[in-house]
């Protein structure tokens, strides 16, 4: 993914340059559009004012025809409230007659004169022209009849009507007096004030009528005043509109333009620094292109070299280093594998120096070994006649809660418990074999009980946390481990090889006899704090860059990943991001700082290592030394002899103080120095060997 972006950006710088000379043509595009809302603003606000004008002189003309409207309001509220009540009053009247009352004048044969004028003045109101005696008992007989003359409108009678009805009451004024009324029936009384409102009130509609006429006049020029007046802020109310949106059109286009000029100046700057970028990565890029190719192959490889890892694991944990080699070699020739490497396979090589600067030897056997006790899902059982790989256990767990406990202490099954249950990281050291305690847990013969899971530890069952981890530990070289206890357990050699005792005995006389170098040496071996910030004051820090060799490796090889992780991480167009430019820049920076002290490194390594080994032949005679006799062993058992008491032996023998003169003979001296101490020692050792041992002679 990382070249993939690379590859992209060197396709958008060149599209970034043809962008630009596009954006600049839009950008003076945008600014005509933005003068153009202006002219058009200014346009429409002139017409708004010109519209406000007219709706100010309709809204005065509005106000005029409202005061004449209220006159002609008045002239007629004033004409109709004196008749109004009446017609009111004389309705409810009406509404009062009994049905009983109309019943008897309808039973009538010949009605009183009276009742006759009163029901013939209420038919002609009515429109209703045939006034005989018959037709008015038919009119009295309908269903709601009072209700029909109560809800009845004065502005239905015509002029003749009214003059007819009038012309009857002035005939015949006395049937119309309320008092005969009243006698002759009492449903006549209120009919003959109803007519008589009704004339009244008719007399008044026609007076008014000419108000009124005008006042429709009025209402109506005053609607379409009002009509105008609404389609003249209808009219305001889109040119404020229209407005609003030219004044967002005129700040887009503004803001736009003004975008467009930070984004042409932002291209031009962003194209120097990827093609200064580009321009740095070139190698890294040539070396990452091949790269590429190189992986599909590992790909293609990927389940073979899985294999061999896991078969490692599970079968030459517990071999010899020589051994290793062989059956490592011939699985590679079985499965056409060339170039293996199980440490590089398994661990990277920052994981590596991290568990040298622990203290774990550096050596090939002991490094493998480490990674088995880590990989391993078999509970780990370390054969550590020197018990370095155990110390280095303590340091590299000391963050998970590790506990130390032999097998042969008193509180061994107590601290187990504690251990499982808690979920603690337990190391049990000085073993002979292999307890049947241990069993249940080796074999993972767990009981789950609802939602916890417990284990068999001798006569008690223990809640079984899943964080639990056990390592196991012995100095004997040959433990007697049974056939059932070695398929549950990943048995790890550490028995010391020449090799890595060559190495031990050169280290430790370097740190006698040529401390200096030892430090320096120490110093390129260190893992701690080089380039961690990338100061600038590299220059005055000189001496500091002479790191370890490994280190600068990883430390390249992560800057080189950095490199990787943030071009394939990054989002969009990588040209544009500044904090991503600058942080490529100073990665490189810091890569090309780092590669020109590694080659430092490696030359004043070998330099170091030149000095280093005239003292190889002691370190060499040490081993051999050793080595012969713990073979020894197998002629007598007399011979049995720790690296812990031979190391200590070693260092009395560095401990001479003669000084011949060089450095060879002082090498000669040592040897022979420590080929008498060995010799004292066992002399000692056989003449107290022999009381003890009568019975073997």
């Amino acid at each position: 993914a990382g070249v993939a972006k690379l590859n992209e950006a060197k396709a958008l710088v060149d599209t970034l340059k043809g962008k630009a000379a596009e954006q600049s043509a839009l950008l003076a595009q945008k600014q005509e559009e933005a003068d153009a809302a202006l002219r058009e603003i200014t346009a429409s606000m002139q017409n708004a004012s010109e519209q406000k004008s007219e709706m100010e002189v309709l809204k005065q003309k509005t106000a005029e025809e409202n005061s004449k409207l209220e006159k002609r309001k008045k002239a007629i509220d004033i004409e109709l409230a004196e008749v109004e009540p009446l017609v009111q009053e004389a309705k409810q009247a009406v509404g009062n007659i009994k049905s009983d009352s109309l019943s008897e004048i309808r039973s009538l044969r010949a009605p009183p004169d009276i009742i006759r004028d009163i029901l013939e003045s209420v038919l002609r109101l009515m429109g209703i022209f045939d006034t005989s005696w018959v037709s008015m008992k038919s009119f009295l007989a309908k269903r709601g009849v009072k209700e029909e003359i109560m809800s009845f409108d004065a502005r239905r009678i015509t002029p003749e009507i009214r003059e007819s009805v009038d012309e009857l009451l002035h005939k015949n004024k006395a049937s119309f007096d309320p008092k005969n009324a009243k006698r002759a029936s009492t449903a006549a009384a209120p009919l003959a004030s109803w007519v008589r409102a009704n004339v009244e009130f008719s007399r008044v509609l026609e007076k008014i009528e000419p108000l009124e006429t005008e006042q429709a006049g009025l209402k109506k020029n005053l609607q379409k005043a009002e009509h105008r007046m609404e389609k003249l802020q209808k009219a305001l109310d889109a040119v404020d509109q229209k407005v609003a949106e030219l004044r967002d059109k005129f700040e887009k286009r503004t803001t736009e333009a003004a975008k467009l000029k930070i984004d042409v100046d932002k291209a031009n700057e962003t194209i120097a620094a990827a093609e200064n970028l580009v321009g740095k990565l070139d190698n890294e890029y040539k070396r990452w292109s091949a790269q590429v190719g190189e992986l599909q192959s590992e790909l293609d490889t990927l389940p073979k070299r899985a294999q061999l890892a896991a078969g490692f694991i599970t079968y030459l944990a517990s071999t010899s280093e020589d051994e290793r080699r062989t059956t490592l070699g011939a699985w590679m020739d079985a499965t056409n594998l060339t170039g293996f490497d199980v440490r590089r396979f398994l661990s990277s090589e920052r994981e590596q120096l991290g568990w040298k600067g622990e203290g774990l030897p550096s050596d090939d056997l002991s490094m493998e070994n480490a990674l088995v006790i880590l990989q391993s899902h078999l509970r780990p059982f370390l054969v550590d006649p020197s018990s370095r790989a155990a110390d280095w256990l303590k340091v590299h767990l000391k963050e998970a809660r590790l506990e130390v406990v032999n097998q042969q202490d008193a509180n061994f099954t107590t601290a187990l418990e504690l251990a499982v249950r808690f979920g603690k990281t337990l190391l049990i050291k000085e073993m002979d074999g292999i307890e049947p305690i241990l069993y249940p847990l080796l074999r993972g013969d767990l009981t789950s009980q609802g939602p916890r899971f417990v284990v068999q530890i001798g006569d008690k069952v223990v809640d079984y946390h899943e964080d639990f981890r056990l390592f196991m530990a012995t100095r004997n070289p040959n433990p007697e481990v049974p056939p059932d206890a070695a398929s549950i357990i990943t048995e790890v050699n550490f028995t010391t090889t020449r090799a890595g005792l060559r190495g031990q005995l050169l280290a430790t006389t370097i740190q006698h006899e040529k401390p200096e170098l030892e430090v320096r040496k120490t110093e390129l071996l260190r893992q701690e704090e080089y380039l961690k910030h990338e100061k600038p004051e590299l220059e005055v820090r000189k001496t500091e860059l002479l790191r370890q060799e490994e280190d600068l490796k990883v430390q390249l090889a992560q800057l080189e990943e950095s490199l990787l992780q943030e071009l394939a991480n990054a989002q969009g167009n990588i040209l544009e991001n500044k904090d991503l430019l600058e942080s490529l820049n100073k990665t490189k920076a810091s890569s090309i700082t780092i590669t020109d002290s590694l080659n430092e490194s490696i030359q004043l390594q070998d330099s170091l290592d030149k000095e280093r080994s005239a003292y190889l032949p002691l370190a060499e005679s040490g081993s051999t030394l050793f080595f012969v006799i713990s073979d020894l062993s197998k002629l007598n058992n007399m011979y049995r002899f720790s690296l812990a008491s031979f190391l200590r032996l070693f260092k009395r023998a560095l401990e001479t103080t003669q000084d011949p003169g060089s450095t060879d003979m002082r090498i000669k001296l040592l040897i022979k120095s420590l080929q008498n101490l060995v010799y004292e020692f066992h002399l000692i050792t056989f003449t107290q060997y022999i009381p003890n041992n009568v019975d073997m002679f």
